[in-house]
């Protein structure tokens, strides 16, 4: 059976789907015609079916209603609180199950990013159940998924029902994986620009540009707000200064105590075999907590970052060594290996960020490089069941304990797995200690 392609238009009025007064019914600047319209002549240029979901307390349905009369045929209306799974698998329920659905929002007023839609086809084909917008900043929506991906959901618990991204991530664990490459292969293509009027602010603005530039505004509008926050969405950069969010609290080696993160730890750091702290970073770690307890401190890090803090703080002086290296090249292991055996090794706010199988290849090298009765341990975010998707970078989160631990177990016999928690904290960290047994132990 032939795929179908519906783009489904999700309108909530009066407020937005960021609780911000709606503007679908203002004129679309340079034009005669409402938001709401002008994106229903955007989407009835492209191929495939519209459906509209209203979405509003019922005694204010009507002025949406008159305004979408030429769609009479379209439209379906729902209460204000009706969650996203229940309106689409409605709207939808007259067509197959192999049927690919596009999420819309009026105020998104411009073609999605390219980079996000070249994976639709994939949705349609059936070799992907579920694609959404790398961005988690309200005001910037896509989402495409099978019919198919509804109907599972429809069993999925009903307490996840309202956040459909959450609640599929959770329902295909392979999917989830498959997503965060996708969302890397869409950040290589550089800046995305998301022209979305959510804002009164973005709206005046956009007015604003309109009536000052003459004939085919859109040509020069990409160019003219690059640099303008207000639209622009910057990559967040492959590495992250962590430094100013400790660096108000640190004086001294007492106050140290509250970085939990290096200290649960600090006791395993062997006292006469050198320390390795694996993907390094900013080096934060090592400077304040590892270089108090030993003075055999190996840090690798690729980046250039890393060699500008390295000198900046003199931490040859801590008896840190820096080692320019990546944990997924051959070469870079077989450095360490002259270096070994390694009594203890740091892995921290890392593992999150390689895939499965980079996962299993790091480990298997760590078991070469550290000694007997060695320590690996670090620590990773759960993936946030009741939350937003974690960062963009992270290629294999873990859903809970036995996750991490059964991935842990299968290079080591002796593994420690447990959850800090922390009553205010949205991203509980779960610390990992894995010991390497010595020959012939039991």
């Amino acid at each position: 059976m032939k795929e179908t392609l519906v783009h489904m238009l999700v309108v909530d009025w009066p407020r937005n789907w960021t609780g911000s007064k709606s503007l679908s019914l203002r004129l679309f600047p340079g034009t005669e015609e409402s938001v709401l319209v002008h994106k229903l002549r955007q989407l009835s240029q492209l191929s495939g079916l519209i459906r509209i979901c209203l979405r509003s307390p019922q005694e204010l349905q009507g002025e949406v209603l008159q305004v979408l009369s030429p769609w009479t045929g379209s439209v379906f209306v729902y209460p204000e609180a009706e969650p996203e799974l229940s309106m689409f698998l409605d709207a939808s329920q007259d067509l197959g199950s192999n049927t690919c659905i596009i999420k819309h929002v009026p105020e998104d007023f411009l073609p999605m990013d390219t980079g996000i839609l070249s994976w639709v086809p994939q949705v349609c084909s059936g070799e992907l159940d579920f694609v959404f917008s790398i961005h988690h900043d309200t005001g910037l929506n896509f989402e495409a998924f099978s019919k198919k991906a509804l109907q599972k959901l429809a069993g999925v618990a009903p307490g996840w029902k309202q956040n459909l991204k959450l609640a599929f991530a959770h329902y295909h664990y392979a999917h989830f994986n498959c997503k965060r490459i996708q969302i890397r292969e869409v950040y290589k293509q550089g800046d995305l620009l998301r022209l979305t009027l959510d804002s009164e602010l973005r709206y005046n603005k956009l007015c604003e540009f309109v009536h000052s530039h003459s004939g085919d505004w859109t040509a020069s509008f990409r160019d003219a707000v690059k640099h303008d926050a207000d639209w622009i969405q910057p990559l967040v950069p492959p590495y992250f200064e962590h430094r100013p969010q400790v660096q108000q609290f640190i004086h001294d080696p007492g106050v140290v105590q509250f970085m939990e993160r290096g200290l649960v730890f600090k006791r395993r750091i062997h006292k006469t075999l050198p320390h390795l702290d694996l993907c390094s970073g900013s080096m934060t770690l090592p400077e304040f907590v590892y270089s108090l307890a030993t003075d055999r401190l190996y840090c690798m890090e690729d980046g250039e970052h890393a060699e500008r803090i390295f000198a900046e703080r003199q931490l040859e002086r801590t008896g840190i060594q820096l080692i320019k290296g990546n944990a997924l090249s051959d070469e870079s292991w077989d450095k360490l290996r002259k270096l070994a055996p390694f009594g203890s090794i740091s892995w921290t706010a890392a593992i999150e960020h390689f895939t499965l199988t980079e996962q299993h290849y790091i480990l298997s090298q760590i078991k070469t490089i550290i000694s007997e009765d060695g320590f690996l341990f670090g620590d990773t975010n759960l993936f946030q069941k009741d939350g937003m998707l974690g960062c963009w970078q992270h290629r294999n989160e873990f859903y809970c304990e036995e996750d991490l631990r059964s991935l842990m177990s299968e290079h080591f016999e002796s593994v420690d797995v447990f959850t800090s928690k922390y009553k205010n904290l949205p991203l509980q960290p779960v610390y990992f200690c894995c010991q390497k047994p010595r020959s012939g132990s039991v």
